[in-house]
């Protein structure tokens, strides 16, 4: 007679019976317990150990590129900086000019430019404006000018000694 086929589910139960019993069998000897929970803490402690060492790398990469990017970005503001003061070399604060509701700066700063004896025209001038905020002692604000050109603006800070005793100044900005 041919041998009977098992069920998986035999197979199943005949398994975990098997692994109860060797279990069970474990116990009852004397520190076998105390083994098991040894192993398992070995295992487990080994596993953490990896873990926290995988991490750390992690962690000293990041702090590396941190790092780089942090004097990467100190090196980007200095540029920008150098990049605004060379922009700046085209400007000049005008000091004294008596402010007017509805006001063109670009004709009032022509007009001081003829006073000192500079040929300029609007076309010379890149933009004008007033900057800061209107005082309450009727001061009237400063004017900034951004000519096209260094030489114009060379010309007309030059010039600037013609302003003497008229109340108003030229800085470089």
């Amino acid at each position: 007679m041919p041998p009977k086929m098992l069920k998986s589910e035999e197979i199943e139960a005949t398994v975990q019976r098997v692994v109860k019993e060797t279990f069970l069998a474990m116990m009852q000897e004397s520190g076998a317990l105390q083994t098991l929970a040894n192993l398992i803490k070995d295992a487990v402690v080994s596993e953490l150990q990896r873990s926290i060492d995988f991490n750390s790398e992690v962690i000293q990469d990041l702090k590396q590129t941190i790092e780089q990017r942090d004097r990467k970005i100190g090196e980007l503001e200095r540029k920008v900086d150098d990049l605004k003061q060379y922009q700046r070399r085209q400007c000049v604060r005008i000091f004294g000019i008596e402010e007017e509701v509805g006001e063109n700066t670009d004709k009032l700063v022509v007009e001081l430019a003829t006073n000192i004896g500079v040929e300029l025209k609007v076309e010379d001038i890149d933009r004008s404006h007033r900057v800061g905020r209107t005082t309450s002692d009727g001061r009237p604000r400063p004017i900034i000018v951004k000519f096209c050109s260094y030489r114009k603006r060379s010309e007309v800070f030059f010039n600037k000694k013609r302003l003497k005793g008229s109340g108003m100044t030229l800085r470089k900005i």
